[in-house]
């Protein structure tokens, strides 16, 4: 009873962020889709909440980094699923490539991991 009372109050508390990324999130595929036509636009929603997972202040500049992140990834999912086709390795090489280049960018934790998922997401899709 104590734990459901707990949960409830932090839902409560965090009601409007949620609401904000919920938003975000279909706001950002709807426009995927009407704007580049994609038939499945995933990344746009995921990026609009992992972008928006950050403190007031701090958001714009990491949906920056989360952008720049998704475009290294994509490029390195692209370019290693060109090169080589599907499978492992290649996804191993993507995944690699597209941290080192995030890295070399000097990027924050969030544009790193960011690259990498969506090198990921790339090769597998």
């Amino acid at each position: 009873m104590v734990a459901s009372a707990g949960a409830l109050r932090r839902v409560a508390d965090n009601a409007w962020p949620l609401l904000q990324s919920t938003a975000a999130a279909t706001v950002a595929w709807w426009l995927a889709r009407w704007l580049d036509n994609h038939p499945d636009p995933f990344f746009a929603p995921m990026a609009a909440v992992v972008a928006l997972n950050a403190s007031r202040g701090v958001r714009g500049a990491n949906a920056v980094r989360l952008l720049a992140g998704v475009v290294v990834g994509i490029v390195a999912g692209e370019l290693a699923t060109s090169a080589l086709g599907g499978g492992y390795g290649t996804l191993a090489l993507a995944t690699f490539a597209a941290m080192a280049v995030a890295v070399a960018l000097g990027g924050a934790r969030v544009m790193v991991a960011q690259a990498a998922a969506s090198a990921i997401l790339t090769v597998a899709v």
